[in-house]
């Protein structure tokens, strides 16, 4: 019978030697290079982490079973609300809940040539308070002036809990000195705009 020489056990055996070879070489290779920025990061982080925390004690609501939210920050929303604008992915609402997307919009700002004592103007959504939160704390981190317009309103996932709506979210944040500031105007956002 034809056995083909992938399948003799000197030839996997050779193969499996090499791999793991190489899995050597690439382990001892991997270098890591921290950025100018890295500090920031790591502060933007770790403030976006305290200010999902205090949200959430403050403002998270109870899960029903079937309700998704993977990090647990209780600020998925979802259901019929009068703040309702639009359809909206379930996916982007949960990415920007995580702590280190903060650190990822120090990097763009970086990337864009922000420093400190630059002034940028914010247009901030209810759809999406977890990447609104992201932004202030970058700002914040790199000392950044900021002006920012936000919308009452939201697409499904978002900000949609009429006893959590993005701008109580960020008057909490504001209280609780993680920024120096609120928005300086509200609309109420998706088609309302229009």
């Amino acid at each position: 019978m034809f056995r083909p020489s992938i399948q003799k056990d000197s030839v996997l055996f050779l193969m499996a030697v090499a791999s793991l070879f190489l899995f050597y070489i690439i382990t001892q290779t991997v270098f890591f290079q921290k950025h100018d920025d890295y500090l920031l990061k790591v502060e933007a982080a770790s403030k976006m982490n305290e200010a999902l925390t205090l949200l959430k004690n403050e403002v998270g609501r109870e899960y029903n079973w079937d309700d998704r939210d993977p990090f647990d920050t209780r600020l998925v929303f979802y259901g019929y609300s009068p703040l309702l604008t639009d359809i909206g992915k379930y996916q982007a609402k949960a990415t920007v809940l995580k702590p280190n997307f903060a650190a990822l919009v120090v990097d763009e700002f970086t990337k864009a040539g922000l420093q400190e004592g630059d002034s940028v103007a914010i247009s901030m959504t209810g759809s999406m308070p977890g990447a609104n939160i992201a932004v202030l704390i970058a700002c914040e981190a790199m000392k950044l002036h900021y002006v920012s317009i936000s919308s009452i309103g939201a697409s499904e996932w978002g900000a949609l809990d009429l006893n959590a709506p993005w701008p109580k979210m960020e008057k909490i944040l504001y209280d609780h000195g993680l920024i120096g500031s609120t928005s300086k105007k509200f609309t109420y956002g998706g088609g309302g705009d229009y």
